[in-house]
This record gives structure tokens, sequence and C-alpha cells, in this order.
């Protein structure tokens, strides 16, 4: 009874995104498939084909999605890419709200959305959400969501106590 009780609790951990080997290999190559248009198609078809479904595997499909129409020449499969894109990141924020990955990537890629497009109408929620999270001092942040929030303070609006309290985070 006892073995079926941690097989579970080690189940039920894996399944939110704590531990889960798989998706550590599309963490690993994120920052590469910025980059690089076949990586970024690669990363895809990984989650998909592994069938990773925690909110942080998609989390990183919305954030690889947004890619897709960063690589892409054509405005309107650009456009298309980005609708995908955000359909994936509604569904992983109403499935997991406090997840950070979602907050970080939903905030990261609308934050270098042209705001004539309408799709950045999630960032005052998704920084409040960062910042709020990170004051609970009860999330636990791995080296690749340490960097992201490092990024964030670079590329994004934030106030000075904000900033502070990302960098905190991200520095710790």
């Amino acid at each position: 009874m006892i073995k079926y009780l941690i097989i579970s609790l080690i189940l039920f951990v894996a399944s939110l995104g704590f531990a889960n080997p798989q998706l550590d290999y599309v963490r690993q190559n994120y920052d590469k498939a910025v980059d690089d248009k076949a990586l970024t198609e690669k990363l895809l078809v990984y989650i998909k084909e592994n069938k990773l479904t925690t909110a942080s595997a998609f989390a990183y499909r919305g954030a690889l999605e947004a890619l897709q129409a960063k690589h892409e020449s054509n405005p309107f499969n650009k456009l298309d890419y980005v609708k995908i894109s955000q359909a994936t990141f509604e569904k992983a924020a109403a499935a997991a709200p406090d997840n950070i990955d979602v907050r970080i990537f939903r905030f990261m890629i609308e934050s270098k959305m042209p705001s004539y497009l309408g799709y950045n109408k999630h960032i005052t929620e998704d920084k409040n959400k960062i910042v709020a999270l990170l004051n609970t001092d009860k999330i636990k942040l791995d080296v690749y969501q340490k960097n992201y929030l490092y990024h964030i303070t670079k590329i994004c609006k934030l106030t000075v106590e904000e900033k502070a309290i990302i960098l905190k985070h991200a520095k710790s």
C-alpha cells in the first residue's frame, strides 16, 4: 500500500511539471530554437509525439508556436502561428493559472507583439501573477526559469519594484 502511495505521489508531481525528463530536452534546447527554424519544428514534434501535456509543456509549446511565427516570412502564416500560440497559452493559463512557466512565456511573447495585433492583452495580468508567485516564496525555480526571469528584466517594461523582485529570484 505504501509503495502504491509513493508511486502515485511521484507520478502526480511529475504530471505537474516538476520532474519531467522529457520536458528537460525541450528546456535545454529552447534558447537555440529562437534562431533555428528546424529546431523549433523538431521541438514541437517532440512535444506532440511524447504527449507532453503538463502546463509547463504547454507553455513551451505556445512559445515554440510563437517562434514559428518569428521564423515565417509570409505575414498571413505568421498571424496563423500567433493565433495558434495564443490559443495554447489560453488553455494552459486556464488549466494552471499559477504555473510560472505559462506566465513567464506568455508575458515574454506578448511583450514582444506589436500592440496593433491585439495579442498582448495579458501582459499586466501575467506580470502581476509572476510577481505575486515570486512574493510567496513557495515557488522553486530551476535554472531555465531563473534565466527567463532575468531576460524579462532586460526586455520588458517593469516598475523599479517589479524589476527588483524578479531580479532577486532570478539571481538566487
